[in-house]
Protein backbone atom coordinates (compact mmCIF):
# COMPACT_ATOMS: atom_id res chain seq x y z
CA UNK A 1 0.00 0.00 0.00
CA UNK A 2 1.47 3.48 -0.95
CA UNK A 3 1.55 5.56 2.50
CA UNK A 4 3.04 8.66 2.81
CA UNK A 5 6.03 9.23 5.08
CA UNK A 6 3.97 10.67 7.77
CA UNK A 7 1.29 7.58 7.42
CA UNK A 8 4.30 5.29 7.69
CA UNK A 9 5.65 6.57 10.92
CA UNK A 10 2.57 6.82 12.52
CA UNK A 11 2.33 3.11 11.63
CA UNK A 12 6.13 1.99 12.56
CA UNK A 13 5.86 4.07 15.85
CA UNK A 14 2.84 2.69 16.71
CA UNK A 15 3.73 -0.82 16.11
CA UNK A 16 6.92 -0.70 17.62
CA UNK A 17 6.03 0.26 20.81
CA UNK A 18 3.12 -1.85 21.02
CA UNK A 19 4.41 -4.92 19.21
CA UNK A 20 8.46 -4.87 19.95
CA UNK A 21 8.69 -2.56 22.98
CA UNK A 22 5.37 -3.96 24.55
CA UNK A 23 4.40 -0.96 26.13
CA UNK A 24 1.64 -1.71 28.49
CA UNK A 25 1.03 2.10 29.77
CA UNK A 26 1.73 5.48 28.99
CA UNK A 27 4.61 5.42 31.52
CA UNK A 28 6.05 2.53 30.19
CA UNK A 29 6.66 4.43 27.05
CA UNK A 30 8.85 6.59 29.06
CA UNK A 31 9.87 3.95 31.09
CA UNK A 32 11.70 2.50 27.53
CA UNK A 33 12.75 5.48 25.92
CA UNK A 34 14.78 6.40 29.50
CA UNK A 35 15.88 2.35 29.46
CA UNK A 36 16.69 3.03 25.89
CA UNK A 37 19.16 5.78 26.94
CA UNK A 38 16.87 8.88 25.96
CA UNK A 39 16.41 10.36 29.68
CA UNK A 40 15.49 14.31 28.83
CA UNK A 41 12.20 13.53 27.30
CA UNK A 42 11.41 11.10 30.67
CA UNK A 43 12.99 13.73 32.85
CA UNK A 44 10.12 17.03 31.95
CA UNK A 45 6.98 14.70 32.39
CA UNK A 46 4.74 14.40 35.88
CA UNK A 47 5.08 10.75 36.84
CA UNK A 48 2.76 10.84 38.94
CA UNK A 49 0.27 12.06 36.37
CA UNK A 50 0.87 9.15 33.82
CA UNK A 51 -0.27 7.21 36.79
CA UNK A 52 -3.84 7.74 35.92
CA UNK A 53 -6.12 5.58 35.31
CA UNK A 54 -6.94 6.55 31.99
CA UNK A 55 -3.17 6.37 31.27
CA UNK A 56 -2.81 3.03 32.81
CA UNK A 57 -3.65 0.98 29.32
CA UNK A 58 -1.85 0.81 26.01
CA UNK A 59 -2.22 4.41 24.58
CA UNK A 60 -1.05 6.01 21.22
CA UNK A 61 -1.48 9.40 19.77
CA UNK A 62 -1.61 9.76 16.78
CA UNK A 63 -0.48 13.93 15.59
CA UNK A 64 -1.44 14.46 11.82
CA UNK A 65 -2.76 16.46 9.96
CA UNK A 66 -6.08 16.52 8.52
CA UNK A 67 -7.24 13.46 7.03
CA UNK A 68 -4.17 11.54 6.95
CA UNK A 69 -4.67 9.44 10.42
CA UNK A 70 -7.32 7.01 10.46
CA UNK A 71 -6.80 5.76 6.90
CA UNK A 72 -2.61 5.00 7.99
CA UNK A 73 -3.84 3.47 11.15
CA UNK A 74 -6.84 1.24 9.99
CA UNK A 75 -3.96 -0.34 7.23
CA UNK A 76 -1.14 -1.26 9.75
CA UNK A 77 -2.02 -4.67 9.17
CA UNK A 78 0.08 -4.47 5.59
CA UNK A 79 3.46 -3.29 6.74
CA UNK A 80 3.55 -6.40 9.09
CA UNK A 81 3.59 -8.65 6.43
CA UNK A 82 0.07 -10.18 6.94
CA UNK A 83 -1.13 -11.37 3.23
CA UNK A 84 -4.73 -9.28 2.16
CA UNK A 85 -5.84 -10.99 -0.68
CA UNK A 86 -8.20 -7.95 -2.64
CA UNK A 87 -6.73 -4.74 -1.43
CA UNK A 88 -5.87 -2.41 -3.94
CA UNK A 89 -2.92 -0.15 -3.53
CA UNK A 90 -3.62 3.43 -3.28
CA UNK A 91 -2.06 6.37 -3.96
CA UNK A 92 -1.59 9.27 -1.19
CA UNK A 93 -3.39 11.45 -3.23
CA UNK A 94 -6.42 9.77 -3.42
CA UNK A 95 -9.61 10.86 -1.16
CA UNK A 96 -8.92 9.31 2.24
CA UNK A 97 -11.98 9.10 3.29
CA UNK A 98 -13.68 7.18 0.34
CA UNK A 99 -10.84 4.55 0.16
CA UNK A 100 -11.55 3.99 4.13
CA UNK A 101 -15.23 3.20 3.06
CA UNK A 102 -14.29 0.76 0.35
CA UNK A 103 -11.64 -1.15 2.55
CA UNK A 104 -14.00 -1.63 5.45
CA UNK A 105 -15.60 -4.82 5.21
CA UNK A 106 -18.88 -3.63 6.85
CA UNK A 107 -20.65 -0.37 5.96
CA UNK A 108 -23.74 0.73 7.84
CA UNK A 109 -26.60 0.91 6.01
CA UNK A 110 -30.32 2.71 7.00
CA UNK A 111 -32.27 0.15 5.57
CA UNK A 112 -34.13 -2.07 7.86
CA UNK A 113 -32.33 -4.03 10.26
CA UNK A 114 -29.00 -2.69 9.62
CA UNK A 115 -29.59 1.22 10.78
CA UNK A 116 -26.85 2.00 13.66
CA UNK A 117 -29.57 2.85 15.66
CA UNK A 118 -31.49 -0.44 15.26
CA UNK A 119 -28.52 -2.28 15.69
CA UNK A 120 -28.09 -0.31 19.00
CA UNK A 121 -31.52 -1.34 20.55
CA UNK A 122 -31.35 -4.48 19.04
CA UNK A 123 -28.12 -5.67 20.85
CA UNK A 124 -27.42 -3.20 23.65
CA UNK A 125 -30.68 -2.20 24.47
CA UNK A 126 -29.33 1.11 25.77
CA UNK A 127 -26.38 -0.13 27.93
CA UNK A 128 -23.82 0.09 25.50
CA UNK A 129 -21.02 1.42 28.25
CA UNK A 130 -21.68 -1.93 30.25
CA UNK A 131 -21.71 -3.95 26.83
CA UNK A 132 -18.39 -2.98 26.24
CA UNK A 133 -16.78 -3.31 29.82
CA UNK A 134 -17.61 -6.71 29.58
CA UNK A 135 -15.90 -7.51 26.59
CA UNK A 136 -12.62 -9.37 26.89
CA UNK A 137 -10.85 -7.12 25.07
CA UNK A 138 -11.44 -3.94 22.78
CA UNK A 139 -9.35 -1.59 20.37
CA UNK A 140 -11.24 1.70 20.57
CA UNK A 141 -10.28 4.36 17.88
CA UNK A 142 -10.86 7.72 19.04
CA UNK A 143 -10.95 10.89 16.17
CA UNK A 144 -10.83 14.54 17.14
CA UNK A 145 -9.55 13.43 20.70
CA UNK A 146 -8.53 16.45 21.69
CA UNK A 147 -12.05 16.28 22.67
CA UNK A 148 -11.15 13.57 25.35
CA UNK A 149 -9.55 16.45 27.49
CA UNK A 150 -9.28 17.60 31.53
CA UNK A 151 -12.04 20.53 32.50
CA UNK A 152 -11.08 22.74 35.04
CA UNK A 153 -13.29 24.65 37.00
CA UNK A 154 -12.99 26.34 40.70
CA UNK A 155 -9.95 25.09 40.80
CA UNK A 156 -11.61 21.40 40.92
CA UNK A 157 -9.89 18.93 37.51
CA UNK A 158 -11.91 16.57 35.93
CA UNK A 159 -12.57 14.73 33.08
CA UNK A 160 -15.14 15.04 29.87
CA UNK A 161 -18.29 12.01 30.24
CA UNK A 162 -16.15 10.16 26.85
CA UNK A 163 -13.10 9.96 29.18
CA UNK A 164 -15.15 8.79 32.25
CA UNK A 165 -16.65 6.05 29.99
CA UNK A 166 -13.72 5.05 28.59
CA UNK A 167 -11.53 4.72 31.91
CA UNK A 168 -15.03 2.25 32.77
CA UNK A 169 -14.73 0.50 29.24
CA UNK A 170 -10.96 -0.24 30.19
CA UNK A 171 -11.19 -1.74 33.97
CA UNK A 172 -10.23 -4.97 34.24
CA UNK A 173 -8.79 -5.31 30.66
CA UNK A 174 -5.33 -4.13 31.31
CA UNK A 175 -2.68 -4.67 27.98
CA UNK A 176 -6.05 -6.39 26.43
CA UNK A 177 -7.31 -2.59 26.25
CA UNK A 178 -5.79 -0.62 23.16
CA UNK A 179 -6.62 2.93 22.75
CA UNK A 180 -5.47 5.00 19.56
CA UNK A 181 -6.33 8.75 18.97
CA UNK A 182 -6.21 11.14 16.35
CA UNK A 183 -6.24 14.33 16.47
CA UNK A 184 -3.83 17.76 14.45
CA UNK A 185 -4.29 19.22 17.89
CA UNK A 186 -3.69 16.90 21.04
CA UNK A 187 -3.58 19.26 23.32
CA UNK A 188 -5.84 21.55 26.23
CA UNK A 189 -5.35 24.91 26.90
CA UNK A 190 -4.82 26.73 30.65
CA UNK A 191 -4.77 30.11 31.40
CA UNK A 192 -5.76 33.00 29.48
CA UNK A 193 -4.26 36.15 27.16
CA UNK A 194 -0.34 35.91 27.15
CA UNK A 195 -0.47 33.54 29.84
CA UNK A 196 -2.57 30.87 27.71
CA UNK A 197 -0.13 27.81 27.20
CA UNK A 198 -0.96 24.17 25.39
CA UNK A 199 -0.56 21.50 27.41
CA UNK A 200 0.15 18.51 24.66
CA UNK A 201 -0.87 15.41 25.72
CA UNK A 202 1.79 12.97 26.96
CA UNK A 203 0.69 10.16 24.69
CA UNK A 204 2.01 11.73 21.27
CA UNK A 205 3.94 9.37 19.24
CA UNK A 206 4.36 11.23 15.88
CA UNK A 207 4.20 14.58 14.95
CA UNK A 208 3.40 14.86 11.48
CA UNK A 209 2.12 18.83 11.21
CA UNK A 210 0.17 20.55 8.48
CA UNK A 211 3.05 22.60 7.26
CA UNK A 212 4.80 19.81 6.33
CA UNK A 213 1.97 18.08 4.48
CA UNK A 214 0.62 21.12 2.70
CA UNK A 215 4.65 21.18 1.38
CA UNK A 216 4.34 17.43 0.71
CA UNK A 217 1.31 18.82 -1.44
CA UNK A 218 -0.97 16.38 0.18
CA UNK A 219 -3.26 18.73 0.97
CA UNK A 220 -4.38 21.74 0.07
CA UNK A 221 -1.84 25.03 0.31
CA UNK A 222 -3.44 27.59 2.74
CA UNK A 223 -3.56 31.38 1.50
CA UNK A 224 -4.57 34.11 3.86
CA UNK A 225 -5.98 37.06 1.75
CA UNK A 226 -4.76 39.64 4.10
CA UNK A 227 -6.28 43.08 3.19
CA UNK A 228 -3.70 45.90 4.71
CA UNK A 229 -5.96 48.26 2.77
CA UNK A 230 -9.07 47.72 5.19
CA UNK A 231 -6.94 47.49 8.55
CA UNK A 232 -6.54 51.37 7.67
CA UNK A 233 -10.03 51.60 7.43
CA UNK A 234 -12.67 52.66 10.50
CA UNK A 235 -14.74 49.22 10.30
CA UNK A 236 -16.64 47.16 13.08
CA UNK A 237 -16.22 43.26 11.66
CA UNK A 238 -18.72 42.34 14.38
CA UNK A 239 -22.53 41.93 13.96
CA UNK A 240 -24.60 45.35 14.61
CA UNK A 241 -26.57 44.89 18.02
CA UNK A 242 -28.84 46.66 20.00
CA UNK A 243 -28.45 45.32 23.54
CA UNK A 244 -27.90 41.76 22.74
CA UNK A 245 -30.50 41.18 19.85
CA UNK A 246 -28.37 41.23 16.33
CA UNK A 247 -30.23 43.72 14.07
CA UNK A 248 -27.99 43.65 11.20
CA UNK A 249 -24.33 42.90 9.82
CA UNK A 250 -21.37 45.70 10.27
CA UNK A 251 -19.98 47.26 6.78
CA UNK A 252 -16.72 45.36 7.93
CA UNK A 253 -18.55 42.18 7.90
CA UNK A 254 -20.30 42.96 4.41
CA UNK A 255 -17.14 44.47 2.62
CA UNK A 256 -15.51 40.59 3.81
CA UNK A 257 -18.24 38.72 2.37
CA UNK A 258 -18.26 40.49 -0.97
CA UNK A 259 -14.36 40.05 -0.99
CA UNK A 260 -15.14 36.27 -0.55
CA UNK A 261 -17.91 36.41 -3.10
CA UNK A 262 -15.01 37.97 -5.95
CA UNK A 263 -12.49 35.37 -5.16
CA UNK A 264 -15.76 32.71 -5.57
CA UNK A 265 -16.25 33.85 -9.05
CA UNK A 266 -12.86 34.25 -9.86
CA UNK A 267 -12.07 30.43 -8.76
CA UNK A 268 -15.11 29.25 -10.97
CA UNK A 269 -14.55 30.79 -13.84
CA UNK A 270 -10.94 29.61 -13.81
CA UNK A 271 -12.23 26.04 -13.21
CA UNK A 272 -14.91 26.30 -15.99
CA UNK A 273 -11.81 27.45 -17.96
CA UNK A 274 -9.85 24.03 -16.86
CA UNK A 275 -12.17 21.80 -16.78
CA UNK A 276 -15.24 22.27 -19.44
CA UNK A 277 -15.87 19.59 -21.82
CA UNK A 278 -17.54 19.52 -24.94
CA UNK A 279 -21.09 21.24 -23.55
CA UNK A 280 -18.92 23.65 -22.09
CA UNK A 281 -19.76 22.64 -18.58
CA UNK A 282 -17.29 22.09 -15.77
CA UNK A 283 -17.19 19.48 -13.23
CA UNK A 284 -15.14 21.32 -10.64
CA UNK A 285 -17.81 23.54 -8.05
CA UNK A 286 -15.58 25.68 -5.57
CA UNK A 287 -17.52 26.00 -2.57
CA UNK A 288 -17.48 28.68 0.08
CA UNK A 289 -18.04 28.47 3.96
CA UNK A 290 -19.03 31.54 6.18
CA UNK A 291 -17.97 31.40 9.77
CA UNK A 292 -20.33 33.48 12.03
CA UNK A 293 -19.78 35.21 15.36
CA UNK A 294 -23.10 33.24 16.99
CA UNK A 295 -26.38 31.55 15.17
CA UNK A 296 -28.48 34.76 15.69
CA UNK A 297 -25.73 36.30 13.13
CA UNK A 298 -26.34 33.50 10.37
CA UNK A 299 -29.70 34.39 9.27
CA UNK A 300 -28.80 37.88 8.59
CA UNK A 301 -25.66 36.75 6.27
CA UNK A 302 -27.88 34.50 4.39
CA UNK A 303 -30.51 37.65 3.91
CA UNK A 304 -27.60 39.67 3.17
CA UNK A 305 -26.16 36.73 0.06
CA UNK A 306 -29.41 36.68 -1.07
CA UNK A 307 -31.32 39.89 -1.46
CA UNK A 308 -28.13 42.30 -1.87
CA UNK A 309 -25.43 40.45 -3.52
CA UNK A 310 -28.05 38.51 -5.92
CA UNK A 311 -27.41 34.39 -4.69
CA UNK A 312 -30.59 32.64 -5.08
CA UNK A 313 -32.17 30.89 -2.18
CA UNK A 314 -30.70 27.30 -3.48
CA UNK A 315 -26.65 28.97 -3.47
CA UNK A 316 -26.75 29.35 0.21
CA UNK A 317 -27.48 26.62 3.02
CA UNK A 318 -27.54 27.75 6.62
CA UNK A 319 -26.18 25.02 8.89
CA UNK A 320 -25.69 25.95 12.55
CA UNK A 321 -25.06 23.88 16.30
CA UNK A 322 -28.35 23.53 17.68
CA UNK A 323 -30.31 22.99 14.21
CA UNK A 324 -30.67 19.50 14.02
CA UNK A 325 -32.96 19.42 17.10
CA UNK A 326 -34.89 22.75 15.85
CA UNK A 327 -35.91 20.87 12.48
CA UNK A 328 -37.80 17.15 12.06
CA UNK A 329 -35.48 14.42 11.28
CA UNK A 330 -36.88 13.92 7.55
CA UNK A 331 -35.46 17.56 6.66
CA UNK A 332 -32.40 17.37 8.83
CA UNK A 333 -31.40 14.44 6.96
CA UNK A 334 -32.34 15.71 3.71
CA UNK A 335 -29.91 18.87 4.91
CA UNK A 336 -27.33 16.52 5.66
CA UNK A 337 -27.53 15.16 2.39
CA UNK A 338 -27.69 18.34 0.46
CA UNK A 339 -24.15 19.78 2.51
CA UNK A 340 -22.58 16.13 2.21
CA UNK A 341 -23.00 15.45 -1.28
CA UNK A 342 -22.35 19.30 -2.33
CA UNK A 343 -18.93 18.58 -3.99
CA UNK A 344 -20.83 16.60 -6.65
CA UNK A 345 -23.20 19.59 -7.58
CA UNK A 346 -23.18 23.63 -8.55
CA UNK A 347 -25.64 24.13 -5.67
CA UNK A 348 -25.33 25.31 -3.14
CA UNK A 349 -22.35 27.14 -3.21
CA UNK A 350 -22.19 28.79 -0.14
CA UNK A 351 -22.09 27.49 3.84
CA UNK A 352 -23.26 29.01 6.51
CA UNK A 353 -22.08 28.16 9.88
CA UNK A 354 -21.15 28.50 13.30
CA UNK A 355 -18.87 25.71 15.06
CA UNK A 356 -21.17 22.78 13.62
CA UNK A 357 -18.82 22.42 10.73
CA UNK A 358 -15.70 23.16 12.64
CA UNK A 359 -14.39 19.58 12.70
CA UNK A 360 -15.52 16.32 10.51
CA UNK A 361 -16.29 18.46 7.86
CA UNK A 362 -15.13 16.40 4.97
CA UNK A 363 -16.27 18.53 2.14
CA UNK A 364 -13.33 18.91 -0.76
CA UNK A 365 -14.65 22.04 -2.66
CA UNK A 366 -14.30 24.22 0.20
CA UNK A 367 -11.99 27.13 -1.62
CA UNK A 368 -12.75 30.39 0.09
CA UNK A 369 -12.88 30.96 3.56
CA UNK A 370 -14.95 34.47 5.20
CA UNK A 371 -14.29 33.96 8.89
CA UNK A 372 -16.31 36.43 10.30
CA UNK A 373 -15.27 36.26 14.07
CA UNK A 374 -12.13 36.28 16.05
CA UNK A 375 -11.45 33.87 18.21
CA UNK A 376 -8.66 33.33 21.36
CA UNK A 377 -9.16 29.52 21.31
CA UNK A 378 -6.09 27.79 20.04
CA UNK A 379 -7.90 24.39 18.78
CA UNK A 380 -10.68 26.40 16.89
CA UNK A 381 -8.41 28.87 15.20
CA UNK A 382 -6.74 25.36 14.05
CA UNK A 383 -9.76 23.50 13.55
CA UNK A 384 -10.93 26.31 11.49
CA UNK A 385 -7.72 26.45 9.79
CA UNK A 386 -8.47 22.92 8.88
CA UNK A 387 -11.52 22.86 7.09
CA UNK A 388 -11.74 22.04 3.49
CA UNK A 389 -8.16 20.50 3.33
CA UNK A 390 -8.64 17.72 1.21
CA UNK A 391 -7.55 17.53 -2.14
CA UNK A 392 -9.46 18.65 -4.85
CA UNK A 393 -7.79 18.19 -7.95
CA UNK A 394 -6.42 14.81 -7.89
CA UNK A 395 -6.39 13.68 -11.32
CA UNK A 396 -2.81 13.28 -12.94
CA UNK A 397 -2.82 15.61 -15.59
CA UNK A 398 -3.01 18.60 -12.85
CA UNK A 399 0.24 17.53 -10.74
CA UNK A 400 2.47 19.32 -12.60
CA UNK A 401 1.10 22.59 -12.52
CA UNK A 402 0.23 22.24 -8.66
CA UNK A 403 3.86 21.65 -8.11
CA UNK A 404 4.81 24.71 -9.79
CA UNK A 405 2.15 26.99 -7.93
CA UNK A 406 3.77 25.18 -4.66
CA UNK A 407 7.24 26.02 -5.37
CA UNK A 408 5.84 29.69 -6.60
CA UNK A 409 4.39 30.48 -3.18
CA UNK A 410 6.34 28.34 -0.62
CA UNK A 411 9.93 28.64 -1.89
CA UNK A 412 9.81 31.92 -4.43
CA UNK A 413 6.83 34.12 -2.13
CA UNK A 414 5.30 34.76 -5.77
CA UNK A 415 1.41 34.50 -6.60
CA UNK A 416 0.32 31.41 -7.72
CA UNK A 417 -0.46 31.08 -11.50
CA UNK A 418 -3.65 29.30 -10.85
CA UNK A 419 -5.66 28.43 -7.97
CA UNK A 420 -5.99 24.50 -7.94
CA UNK A 421 -5.80 22.88 -4.53
CA UNK A 422 -5.68 26.39 -2.87
CA UNK A 423 -8.00 27.10 -0.05
CA UNK A 424 -8.20 31.08 0.56
CA UNK A 425 -9.31 32.84 3.97
CA UNK A 426 -10.47 36.31 3.73
CA UNK A 427 -8.98 38.55 6.82
CA UNK A 428 -8.60 42.20 7.61
CA UNK A 429 -5.36 42.65 9.01
CA UNK A 430 -6.00 44.09 12.46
Amino acid sequence: MNFHAGQKQAILNTIYLHEIAKTDSVSDMYSYMESSGDTSIAAEMDIVYLKKDKFSHPKYCLKMATGDGMIAITNWHLLTGEDEDGIREVSPLEDPSATVRELLPVTPGTSAGHSLEVLDNKYLAGGEIEYLAALENLVVFNDEAHHIHETKKAGIVSEVEWQKSLNRIAEGKGSRFLQIDFSATPYGVAGSGQKRTKHYFPHIVVDFDLKTAIHNGLVKTIALDKRKEIATMALDFKAVRDGNNVIGLSDGQKLMLRAGLQKLRILEQQFIELTRGKAGVSDKYPKMLVICEDTAVSPHVVDFLVNSEGMSEEDVVQIDSGRKDSIPAKEWQRVKQRLFNMDKHERPKIVVSVLMLREGFDVSNICVIVPLRSTQAPILLEQIIGRGLRLMWREPEYQDSKNENRARLLRKKQEPSNYLDKRLSRYADK
